[in-house]
């Protein structure tokens, strides 16, 4: 292989009288290459598979001999399938198709591969090599599955609904049903999923049915099940399990009970009745509000001729340990304006100072509502507990409160002018601020979360919230314009902190022990007590 040069040298009969014989001499070059090879096709195989399941063929295999012998960049650029073995490359293509078989089929298939042309810099016109190859499947299917449910049950005279909806093609088929319910071995008595069929009145007597089912494919299944009469049975009651629900209600809180577990031997329809100390409910699934505490709660169910059963469940109702007695918690922001729901009076609703709820949390850390609230200039906004003081709460003198907002960094400035801070409770008309005017903070920036930092370095005397009151924050915009506090998620949340010394808003190591001591037991039981630095955040 290679270029080689040849000569022809050619000699005339001229004349000597002419001057003789005369020659030439013509040079060219000879160029030698090896021949175009096809690339090799590789089909793989061979393939076993189901029908309506995808089967993954592979002809990666393949391979473009000029390519490996004497040019890497030449390839294969085309992998044409015959799946249905008609001679004709229509099914699939690429590599490593993908192909569904929606009969049963056993034969051979086929791939050819097309290269991209002959590997020569003069390359043969309109030459393209190719190759085929072939490989070996089977494609089966599989018979349906008869599943006539059952053993029945029945009363005397009753009728009973038997269910063959559990039968099914593992190929994805469609299958028609079909019943023998005389058991002469005749199928299509009925040819519909729940037939209905009528016993007698002799209890003992067992009737034998059979299901067979069919596929589109002819594939079919049989099997038998039976139907006994049989006198009236008492229901099963069953109330579910145990339950334990906290709250953030001191007074309670609603409960789902779940009765549908129980269930009727003769298929009876059931009534569900629910008793408990102080209370009762019907149906399977009530919402019933239950005090702190345990409540035991027995469900009777009566069949249609009032057999009955019963069952009982326990519910637990406990206060959250950040719902009070164990420090005031985190709050969960609400940008929101509050609602009725906590008492406002209208006039102060509508006024100029909006109200916003501290909803109690686990910590600044905790998803809360992401949203704003606009301070406008000479403006306040007042923040209040979600929860009401239980009793009075007071806070020791000398407690170190810190709050912090995520607002415009413009707002305030380096001496604290801008923004006034207060905090105090809520009388349900008015904002009332502690004694202690907490006048001496000190307030710098957080780049790292974008907050403002304030703080409240100690009260010169205990503060008390007052039983029915709210603990509360008031922010008020001293600038010339308008400011935005951001009720966000996570680090960034607009937070107040309450001391060190937090007696347990909103009810306080003391008041759970009266409590205790007035027979309130139920109460004070699931109340944890535990002093504890807390967060509020600002709703």
């Amino acid at each position: 292989m290679g270029n080689y040069t040849v000569a022809l040298r050619v000699t005339d009969n001229n004349p000597l009288a002419m001057g003789g014989p005369q020659t030439g001499i013509s040079y060219y070059i000879v160029k030698v290459r090896p021949p175009d090879l096809n690339p090799v096709a590789v089909a793989g195989g061979p393939y076993l598979g189901s029908i309506n399941v995808p089967v993954q063929l592979d002809g990666s295999g393949s391979w473009d001999a000029d390519g490996a012998n004497l040019n890497p960049y030449l390839n294969i650029t085309k992998y044409e399938w015959d799946l249905d073995n008609d001679g004709i490359f229509d099914d699939a293509t690429g590599a490593t198709p993908l192909y569904t078989w929606t009969a049963p089929f056993v034969g051979t298939i086929a791939l050819k591969v097309t290269d991209d042309g002959p590997h020569a810099a003069e390359p043969t016109p309109g030459y393209l090599g190719y190759d085929i190859a072939y490989a070996n499947v089977a494609i089966g299917h599989h018979d349906p599955v008869s599943v006539p449910g059952g053993p029945y049950f029945c009363k005397p005279g009753h009728i009973v609904t038997m269910d063959g909806s559990g039968s099914y093609s593992p190929d994805s088929l469609a299958i028609e049903y079909s019943w023998d319910l005389n058991n002469d071995g005749t199928f299509g008595d009925s040819i519909i999923v729940n037939p209905a069929f009528a016993v007698g009145s002799v209890v003992g007597t067992v009737y034998n049915v059979a299901l067979k089912v069919t596929d589109s494919l002819g594939g079919y299944d049989i099997k038998h099940t039976s139907i006994t009469v049989v006198g009236n049975q008492a229901p099963d009651a069953n109330a579910g399990p145990d339950q334990t629900i906290d709250t953030n209600n001191p007074s309670g809180e609603t409960v789902y009970l779940d009765g549908s577990g129980s269930t009727d031997p003769n298929g009876d329809p059931l009534s569900y009745e629910w008793t408990w100390t102080d209370g009762s409910a019907s149906g399977v699934n009530p919402a019933v509000f239950l005090p702190l505490g345990d409540t035991t709660i027995t469900l009777t169910v009566y069949d249609d001729e009032l057999a009955s059963d019963t069952d009982t469940v326990t519910i637990t109702v406990v206060l959250n340990d950040d719902g009070g007695g164990g420090g005031a918690g985190v709050w969960q922001l609400d940008s929101e304006v509050i609602t009725p729901a906590v008492p406002v009076e209208p006039q102060a609703q509508a006024g100029a100072n909006p109200i916003y709820q501290m909803e109690k949390n686990n910590g600044p850390g905790d998803d809360g509502q992401t949203g704003s609230v606009n301070v406008p200039s000479g403006g306040s906004r007042i923040w209040i507990a979600d929860q009401a003081a239980l009793t009075n709460v007071t806070f020791a003198a000398d407690g170190a409160w810190k709050v912090e907002l995520s607002t415009d960094s413009e707002w305030i400035d380096a001496d604290a002018s801008g923004c006034t801070v207060l905090i105090g409770q809520w009388d349900g008309g008015s904002f009332i601020p502690f004694s202690s005017v907490f006048d001496m903070f000190s307030v710098t920036w957080d780049t790292e979360v974008g907050k403002y930092i304030f703080e409240l370095i100690g009260q010169s005397g205990d503060e008390t919230v007052i039983k029915d009151n709210y603990l509360a924050i008031q922010i008020t915009n001293t600038d010339d314009v308008d400011h935005t506090v951001y009720t966000a998620e996570g680090d960034e949340a607009s937070c107040l902190t309450s001391p060190e010394n937090d007696p347990g808003y909103p009810l306080p190591e003391m008041a759970a022990g009266i409590l205790a001591g007035l027979g309130l037991v139920g109460l004070a039981a699931f109340v944890f007590i535990k002093s504890r630095k807390s967060k509020t955040v600002l709703s």
